[in-house]
């Protein structure tokens, strides 16, 4: 990873909005926090890839950033 370029910085304030939504979800289960979570999710995803197509992650680490935040929050218990 490259940890001090620009693309890195956004991956990982991209990752901090994902799971402020989903402690905001998990906290008050209204339709508006599920929506924002799930639009999160799917941004998510979007990102992993943008980083990993300017070669800031691998596609290892792309990979393992899928299965955890992506995948992981798609097939949790909350829908």
């Amino acid at each position: 990873m490259k940890t001090n370029s620009e693309g890195y910085r956004f991956l990982q304030e991209e990752i901090a909005a994902l799971n402020t939504a989903k402690e905001t979800y998990l906290k008050n289960r209204t339709m508006n926090n599920r929506i924002e979570f799930k639009l999160q999710i799917m941004n998510i995803y979007s990102v992993i890839n943008s980083v990993w197509c300017d070669r800031v992650i691998s596609q290892e680490e792309a990979d393992e950033l899928r299965n955890e935040y992506y995948w992981g929050n798609l097939n949790g218990e909350f829908f």
